[in-house]
């Protein structure tokens, strides 16, 4: 009682802040991320495709507005550099959308390194919040799957394949639901008490 009428007041808990007094905020963000990573999950080759596609597209599209813009660029003591640049961009497209292996292997390289960073703020976190006693344990355990994940990712296993990069990202969405649903409830616990 004593912490709602604090959190009514202005003073928020010093752990969670203002995260009480927006807790169906976080509950709705972590129901979406929950959403998404099962949308995901029931769509995996294809989403990993297109993915794929698009990024080679956007390149070659990138590259191709470059050269066209070069043409307007009449006495610029640098058109050559930009020229080269566009090139560049189509090649990199034509690569990405014709070897789909090796875009994949780079793409899987860099969301590992993305997850394993996410897995290590979500341990830090979890120091944070044990510190409050509840859902700490769960945002934990999510750092460690993330790090997991990071692990395969850039390791190819158990097999490389496309599939993959949609299913890690997938099950990274499920976690982050899954733990922005623990705050909230335990955010929303801590302003009931």
């Amino acid at each position: 009682m004593a912490n709602s009428r604090a959190a009514i007041a202005g003073d928020a808990d010093p752990l969670l802040g203002d995260v009480g007094l927006n807790w169906r905020w976080m509950l709705a963000l972590g129901l979406l991320y929950l959403i998404l990573g099962l949308a995901g999950l029931a769509m995996l080759f294809g989403l990993t495709i297109v993915s794929i596609a698009f990024i080679g597209v956007l390149l070659v599209v990138g590259g191709t507005a470059q050269l066209f813009e070069c043409l307007k660029c009449k006495g610029f003591k640098a058109i050559l550099w930009q020229m080269a640049i566009g090139a560049l961009y189509i090649a990199a497209g034509i690569v990405v959308i014709y070897n789909t292996e090796l875009a994949t292997q780079l793409l899987a390289w860099v969301v590992g390194g993305v997850l394993a960073a996410v897995g290590v703020t979500r341990i830090l976190m979890a120091r944070q919040l044990r510190q409050r006693g509840a859902g700490w344990v769960w945002t934990l355990l999510s750092g460690i799957l993330s790090i997991a994940l990071a692990a395969m990712m850039v390791g190819q296993w158990p097999v490389p394949g496309l599939f993959f990069i949609a299913l890690f990202i997938a099950i990274e969405l499920l976690l982050q639901g899954t733990n922005a649903i623990t705050l909230a409830l335990t955010a929303r616990g801590a302003t009931s008490v």
